[in-house]
């Protein structure tokens, strides 16, 4: 218990609760949505080229599309 952010019992459940849901998020994410180095990549490495990425979200036809860069090193291993 002493390495855990809060002193309440209910607190650090949630706390761990939702550091699961954010571990589970970033898997599914390599899985899905990463190619080549990225699908077997780190947390670390994973935030750092995809997470931190300056893409912009444009609608249209319906849809909502997540563009990169193209000039962005890692393009091509997203999506």
């Amino acid at each position: 218990m002493a390495r855990y952010p809060f002193q309440e019992f209910a607190a650090n459940t949630a706390w761990v609760m939702l550091h699961g849901v954010a571990d589970d998020l970033l898997a599914w994410t390599r899985l899905l949505a990463c190619d080549g180095e990225l699908a077997k990549a780190e947390p670390k490495t994973l935030q750092d080229r995809v997470l931190h990425a300056p893409a912009t979200l444009t609608r249209g036809s319906r849809r909502r599309w997540l563009n990169f860069p193209p000039t962005w090193p890692w393009t091509n291993q997203i999506g």
